[in-house]
């Protein structure tokens, strides 16, 4: 043991238990203190705490601290290989559980080979979906994952093509409506004051302005600005030429199109069409 052999120490003391079994001879406490001792190094976590219990049921032996500490050590490894083996359960189950969410609301799913850095991943709402319970349960786990129809958390890109510009929403909850994410960026009216400071023109102010989403089919649908982010999603969702259509989920982002109202809609849109029609 002190040259850390432990593999041999389990033999040796193995050896001396299976001979004092044979015999019908309670086996030596030394026995079976070292081969609990090697069983601990080893990391056989439960062989450990069984031998430790036999140690304790030996006369005079059930008080003495040494098996205590033995057990103890046992017990706190076997956790930790239960929490390890938890954490990799339940990250693999929430993954999946993600995705059957994402795929239920007809997203369309692209990733790219580089996708950008995202510091803000699509998420299920913290404030609604279950807590989880502790990684370690005796009894075993009662962790479940997350129901698809709890609320998702987007980061949505807002673009602006006529001047190149975007804005990234980290934490859209798709309960919310565009609207009410226009309302804190943009101005109220045109006196309102509180311009983005790449709005030269002064144009872009909440009445002023329309939403636009582009679908996998190179559908181009105007996004209602009181309808919430889930509502838009449902409602893009159809069947194009026998393939599946819906709102593109690039990466784990989302993106929308936000244009002046009129003229400037009807021009970006007409060139929009005529690159889609050039790229059939």
């Amino acid at each position: 043991m002190f040259l850390k052999n432990y593999g041999a120490a389990l033999k040796d003391a193995g050896v001396i238990i299976a001979l004092c079994i044979q015999d019908q001879k309670p086996p030596p406490v030394k026995a079976l203190y070292r081969a609990a001792q090697a069983l601990v190094a080893l990391e056989r976590w439960k062989e450990a705490k069984d031998v430790v219990q036999r140690g304790k049921e030996m006369p005079g032996e059930e008080s003495k601290p040494e098996w205590k500490k033995l057990f103890d050590e046992a017990e706190k490894g076997q956790r930790r290989v239960m929490e390890r083996f938890e954490r990799e359960r339940r990250a693999k189950g929430s993954k999946a559980a993600l995705r059957k969410a994402i795929e239920s609301r007809g997203l369309v799913i692209v990733d790219t080979p580089s996708p950008p850095d995202n510091p803000h991943p699509l998420h299920f709402d913290p404030e609604v979906a279950p807590l989880d319970p502790p990684l370690y349960e005796p009894e075993g786990s009662t962790w479940i994952p997350t129901p698809v129809h709890c609320p998702l958390i987007f980061p949505v890109f807002l673009l602006y093509p006529e001047y190149a510009q975007s804005d990234l929403i980290t934490h859209f909850d798709e309960n919310t409506s565009v609207g009410d994410h226009m309302r804190v960026m943009f101005p109220a009216s045109p006196d309102a004051g509180g311009w983005a400071g790449w709005d030269e023109k002064k144009e872009y102010w909440g009445g002023n302005l329309v939403a636009y989403v582009e679908t996998a089919q190179r559908r181009l649908l105007k996004v209602g600005k009181e309808l919430t982010l889930r509502e838009v999603l449902a409602k893009a969702v159809k069947e194009v030429e026998g393939k599946k259509d819906g709102v593109i989920l690039r990466d784990g982002l989302l993106s929308l199109v936000v244009l002046v109202k009129g003229a400037k809609e009807k021009a970006w849109i007409e060139e929009f069409k005529r690159k889609r029609d050039e790229d059939k």
